[in-house]
């Protein structure tokens, strides 16, 4: 059987990326290959 595969798409913002991302690890511990995307759009300085 194929190993499952997971999209985590995460809103650009701390607490969502990080909360993503102990989800992402807890996936990849039990097995899960995951992909992990998020955009950096929120991260850059106003006027960019």
């Amino acid at each position: 059987m194929a190993q499952p595969h997971i999209l985590i798409v995460s809103y650009p913002a701390q607490g969502h990326i990080n909360s993503s991302l102990q989800l992402a690890n807890k996936l990849i511990k039990i097995g899960v290959e995951v992909t992990f995307a998020t955009s950096h759009k929120l991260f850059c300085p106003a006027g960019w």
